[in-house]
């Protein structure tokens, strides 16, 4: 396999700061409130709240100068809860949708051994 390439501006050159002038921060909030007035509807829509961090994780990834640092900083848990709490709230299947967190070491694994 190839070996771990160093880019000096990272693997997507100037994404990072374009992504972090976009304010995650406010629009989840302000969506959060304008749908719940607008349709009554609060409690599984407070899941949108996950994705501020998994957003900035993601700014966070995108600035990574390797593959495998990219791969690794990537927020595969913090997608695979929310998955689980959106599945379980809006559908009920909380006994079969476990299984998605074997996933995650799985994802790790295979992060690790791609690149070396």
């Amino acid at each position: 396999m190839a070996k771990n390439v160093q880019f000096p501006d990272g693997i997507f050159p100037g994404a990072k700061s374009k992504m972090l002038k976009v304010p995650v921060f406010l629009i989840i909030p302000i969506a959060y409130v304008a749908f719940g007035m607008l349709t009554h509807i609060w409690h599984p829509t407070w899941i949108a709240f996950l994705f501020i961090p998994i957003y900035y994780q993601l700014c966070g990834a995108v600035g990574a100068k390797t593959k495998r640092g990219f791969l690794l900083a990537l927020p595969i848990p913090l997608v695979i809860v929310t998955a689980f709490l959106t599945i379980g709230l809006t559908i009920g299947l909380w006994k079969y949708t476990w299984i998605m967190f074997l996933f995650i070491p799985l994802y790790y694994w295979w992060a690790g051994v791609m690149n070396k």
